[in-house]
């Protein structure tokens, strides 16, 4: 993180700000940049991104084709690809909507056991998405969306992050009711 060259962060010519490499327009901190890519990976671990989409205090949350679990939309990084872009690939891709880079905050990383599959590990980067183009609408490989509070939880099975990370923090900000 202390390193500066041109794989991870970009200066800005007329500020003089340092940007991280995956969204040179928006100066997110750098723990938020993706690992980038050794030439080797570690198939014990999945680096995804993941957008926290608020709505009359209510987040959004996804149930994919074929599983149990509401997770927040969002996918996995593809090689060389920054968090920012794969997260707008996603949600456009998922939900048929569309994201400025600029509309985008971070939230925070987390990692924790792949639900269902104690042997893989998550390392989703969160960003919160402030605008958004178009109506969330389930695609691909999307089965349902719910717009959720904490009232509305009870028999919906969340992701791990999102239920013991994401939900508190968002709760203890007053965000979502």
């Amino acid at each position: 993180m202390g390193l500066r060259n041109s794989k991870q962060e970009v200066a800005s010519k007329k500020t003089g700000v340092l940007r991280p490499f995956f969204c040179k327009s928006s100066p997110l901190p750098a723990m938020f940049m993706a690992v980038p890519s050794t030439g080797f990976s570690v198939p014990t671990t999945l680096h995804k991104a993941a957008g926290i989409i608020i709505w009359n205090r209510r987040l959004l949350v996804v149930r994919p084709k074929g599983k149990e679990h509401f997770i927040s939309p969002g996918g996995k990084i593809k090689d060389g690809e920054d968090v920012c872009r794969a997260l707008a690939r996603e949600l456009t891709k998922e939900l048929c909507i569309y994201i400025e880079i600029g509309a985008l905050a971070p939230f925070g990383v987390f990692t924790a056991p792949a639900v269902g599959r104690s042997d893989v590990q998550v390392r989703i980067t969160v960003l919160q998405v402030y605008r958004w183009k178009g109506v969330p609408t389930p695609s691909s490989e999307i089965e349902e969306l719910r717009w959720v509070s904490s009232k509305t939880l009870h028999g919906i099975k969340l992701g791990s992050v999102f239920e013991h990370k994401v939900m508190p923090r968002l709760l203890s900000r007053e965000v979502i009711d």
